[in-house]
């Protein structure tokens, strides 16, 4: 499944994200009769060029997937790697990450439902693309990067987009294809679409006062080669995955975003205890301590499962904005009236009282009022 000319010439974004070139196109013409269009018309996403890279096993009637694999490795050299020195060694240019979905595993069954519809929920594999796909007309030619001879439409724009996501849909909104020719512009995104895809497929859901678990482990891009531990700034960038699920278990990104707000990081406080050595599993566990009408403050901690060490403790204080931040818990609480208690520590008489601020929150409360006074009145 890849773009023909017409799609990008119809498309919102231009090609710029779909690099094929003309060099590698014309050793190998005969994929033009196996093509088929991009079409992503049950999910209003045909307009979108596809960025990403999906391989699956379907059935003959295209209603079940054997397993599906959602990855950033395109079929080229850069991404497998090249024999060199006479065989015995290997050159691969590009770090790649992927995600398998094995239907034995995570739901206890040979296949794979497909779904197309973004409102459908449960064990059903939401599909990125239409089933059955669309074999090129006559008419159509391929989408080459460096060898378009007409001239794209009004309004688009021929630049590379970073792949999209909805926090509300079934799994996520993206840019896929089945073998495609495309790299991921950020591991960033790539990764923080897989925590959104992950949390809401195959991990339960929470009370808006529980605690959510994400596991990582420590690589060798992570370390601070000098010291030879976890980089400290890694532990703010594991803190985004980690908070993508605890938004997409606990309902409290859709619950904002009903309102018409939104949310972003207002304050953090990282205290380090011990560092995470090359190669170490650890876990963040993330819960909300406390909200005011303006922010929700939450704590993550850092955890070795082996010894139960708490390596690192967060404070963050993530501010609503465009919508009051009490009405957003008071919704989430009403809804969760019915649901078990939560396993959070947090001290609630009835589902909508406030619960009490701790005083080292508190005093940090404090610390940030009054360092933003201070700047407010240097800045006057």
């Amino acid at each position: 499944v890849y773009p023909c000319l017409k799609d990008v010439k119809d498309s919102l974004s231009g090609g710029g994200c779909l690099p094929y070139s003309f060099a590698t196109h014309r050793n190998q013409t005969w994929l033009t009769e196996f093509v088929h269009k991009w079409r992503a018309d049950d999910r209003k996403r045909s307009r979108a060029m596809p960025h990403i890279k999906t391989y699956c096993r379907l059935s003959p009637d295209w209603k079940k997937a054997a397993w599906f694999l959602l990855t950033s490795s395109n079929l080229s050299k850069a991404a497998w790697g090249r024999s060199t020195h006479q065989g015995k060694g290997q050159n691969i240019l590009s770090y790649e990450a992927g995600v398998l979905f094995i239907p034995q595993l995570m739901i206890q069954k040979n296949h794979f439902d497909i779904s197309h519809l973004t409102s459908q929920e449960g064990e059903k594999l939401p599909f990125p693309f239409d089933l059955p796909p669309v074999k090129y007309e006559s008419s159509d030619k391929l989408w080459v990067a460096d060898a378009v001879a007409e001239p794209l439409g009004a309004g688009v724009q021929q630049r590379c987009r970073q792949p999209t996501f909805d926090f509300s849909g079934p799994l996520l909104h993206h840019e896929s294809v089945i073998l495609g020719r495309l790299r991921w512009r950020s591991a960033t995104t790539g990764s923080t679409i897989l925590c959104i895809a992950i949390a809401k497929l195959f991990k339960k859901k929470v009370h808006i006062l529980d605690t959510t678990t994400v596991t990582g482990v420590c690589l060798t891009n992570d370390v601070d080669t000098l010291l030879f531990h976890m980089n400290n700034a890694r532990y703010l960038r594991e803190l985004d995955f980690a908070r993508v699920d605890f938004y997409e278990r606990s309902g409290l990104y859709r619950a904002i975003k009903s309102k018409g707000g939104a949310v972003v990081q207002g304050a953090c406080t990282v205290r380090y205890r011990r560092f995470i050595k090359p190669f170490c599993i650890y876990k963040i566990e993330s819960k909300i301590v406390c909200w005011d009408d303006k922010s929700v403050f939450m704590e993550h901690r850092f955890i070795t499962p082996k010894d139960k060490f708490i390596n690192a403790i967060v404070v963050c204080r993530q501010r609503i904005i465009d919508c009051n931040a009490e009405e957003v818990m008071k919704d989430l609480l009403g809804k969760a009236r019915g649901c078990k208690k939560p396993s959070a520590d947090i001290a609630v008489e009835s589902p909508f009282e406030r619960p009490e601020v701790p005083a080292h929150i508190q005093k940090w409360i404090e610390f940030n009022d009054l360092s933003s006074a201070n700047l407010r009145k240097n800045e006057c």
